[in-house]
């Protein structure tokens, strides 16, 4: 999480980190409409044909990929989980607006922010609605969460809760500083290597256990990267 004052920057700053995933992701969707579209031709052609001359159903529809979601339920968000099993990131503009959203659509409250402690933790969960018969099992759930607050409304994501949520995020207070965020502009090199490496990152093919499940795949530092790291200062001493 970003702290800062009203107009230091914040959300310029995660736009710019962010766009690349978006980018990316854009690109997904529209190859997955391309897909689906696709897929309704061959439907529709395998509809049309004599029962007895229709051959196998097309296989889909396609799933849509994602990695990068903004606003959304807990709900939706589970049901996303269950289609992209190496894990999401949440992008709020506001942290607080977050928080304060948790079981708004709920008429006697709920479990969210408890739901989200266990998320944290990569615990499996189910998911069950009386309602529908609706049951949805997540197993090792990842999500990201990220998005700015200001210095005095930091508090409130304690919400007079000793949980440990406000505790599992990492905060970063930078000083403000006198030149605009829109004239800082990165060497070109830098910022082809970012995007670079994020998809590399997503490109990485994940681990199948013999039960059909996703195994989380470690990605460790080498010493010649952290002696970089070193160098370049960028630990606290």
């Amino acid at each position: 999480g970003i702290i800062g004052p009203p107009g230091s920057g914040k959300t310029p700053a995660s736009t710019f980190v962010l766009q690349p995933f978006k980018d990316l992701q854009r690109a997904k969707h529209t190859a997955w409409k391309t897909e689906s579209a696709d897929y309704a031709a061959d439907l529709a052609t395998w509809e049309g044909q004599p029962k007895g001359n229709r051959g196998h159903k097309p296989v889909g529809p396609p799933i849509q990929k994602k990695f990068l979601v903004s606003d959304t339920t807990l709900e939706a968000l589970v049901d996303m989980l269950d289609k992209n099993s190496r894990g999401l990131l949440l992008e709020r503009d506001e942290l607080l607006g977050w928080l304060l959203s948790m079981n708004q659509y709920k008429k006697n409250g709920g479990a969210d922010r408890q739901m989200w402690l266990s998320i944290w933790s990569g615990a499996d969960f189910t998911v069950d609605r009386k309602s529908d018969g609706y049951s949805l099992f997540v197993h090792n759930p990842f999500v990201g969460v990220t998005g700015g607050i200001q210095p005095d409304r930091l508090i409130a994501l304690r919400d007079g809760a000793e949980d440990g949520l406000i505790d599992r995020f990492l905060f970063f207070y930078p000083e403000t500083t006198s030149k605009p965020i829109r004239d800082m502009v990165l060497p070109t090199k830098e910022l082809a290597a970012y995007r670079l490496l994020l998809e590399r990152l997503l490109a990485l093919q994940q681990v199948v256990a013999a039960d059909g499940l996703m195994v989380p795949k470690a990605i460790r530092r080498t010493q010649a990267a952290f002696d970089i790291l070193v160098a370049r200062a960028w630990v606290l001493k």
